[in-house]
């Protein structure tokens, strides 16, 4: 089984993605395929950096980095962290056991989240954030960032404006419904075989 992981920056879904790897998980990370490919070509790993090889790449055929991300996959539990691309999701679903878990929180609470990680990486003032949000949200591009998109198609869903143990709880109910959904699924195919 293959979780994706889309959804806003400041969302959780690092957290959700370390749950799923503590619980056995092998955690892949889009991005990682992206920093690889920098490094190789000598570029520092910068946001701005990682979006327009992401781009580029996605150029080359929408669902390319879901495919080098696969390639990376040495067990049957597989959590694939940052999916921002409808493309990305399409190709999964089709060429694997897929489920695709939304996450979101309001934006004051991700700015705050952002602020409090402390990375360098973070905006520093809202606005910066507003405008790096919307940009990963709402690009027209078809190669490009399309956050929005991604969690129309999810599966699950989790607002995570929330206490981190909410949160835990919130992804248990959420692994338990994908576990009913599989058995159901197995179930059925099972009585259009016996039938």
């Amino acid at each position: 089984m293959i979780i994706g992981l889309t959804g806003t920056k400041g969302s959780g879904k690092g957290d959700l993605s370390k749950y799923l790897e503590d619980k056995g998980f092998q955690k892949l990370v889009f991005s990682d395929v992206l920093k690889d490919e920098l490094i190789k070509r000598n570029i520092l790993p910068t946001r701005e950096n990682l979006q327009n090889l992401g781009n580029e790449f996605r150029q080359q055929g929408g669902d390319i980095l879901a495919k080098k991300l696969l390639e990376k996959v040495t067990q049957e539990k597989v959590v694939l962290d940052g999916i921002r691309n409808p493309n990305e999701i399409t190709y999964l679903k089709a060429n694997t056991d897929f489920v695709l878990i939304g996450i979101d929180a309001d934006e004051h609470t991700r700015y705050e989240r952002g602020l409090l990680r402390g990375s360098p990486k973070d905006p520093r003032t809202f606005k910066e954030f507003r405008e790096r949000d919307f940009k990963d949200r709402k690009s027209e591009d078809p190669a490009g960032l399309q956050v929005d998109n991604c969690l129309a198609q999810a599966d699950y869903k989790i607002f995570n404006n929330i206490t981190i143990e909410e949160f835990h709880a919130q992804i248990e109910s959420v692994l338990i419904q994908i576990k009913n959904r599989k058995y159901q699924h197995t179930a059925a195919d099972e009585n259009d075989y016996i039938s």
